[in-house]
């Protein structure tokens, strides 16, 4: 299934699931995270969202000191997880 079918039957519709996608960019803009949802190329499944939880409670300290460093600029947070 793809992305749209599966959004559209999991959120009820595809507008719903982009207006979804909006609150979590302003949730995210807030927090100076951009969140680009259309490079995503599927959705994980439940055991692969986990592994991905737990990997990012590791590394996500060194990510946002990388990110966060004066003299590398501010690079895109969601392009070192993707």
């Amino acid at each position: 299934m793809d992305g749209r079918d599966y959004r559209s039957k999991t959120f009820g519709s595809w507008e719903y699931s982009q207006r979804v996608d909006e609150q979590g960019r302003a949730a995210g803009a807030l927090e100076e995270l951009e969140f680009n949802y259309e490079r995503v190329n599927r959705t994980l499944s439940p055991s692969e969202a986990v592994a991905l939880s737990d990997i990012t409670k590791v590394h996500a300290p060194k990510v946002l000191n990388i990110v966060n460093e004066p003299s590398r600029g501010r690079p895109q947070l969601t392009a070192r997880l993707f």
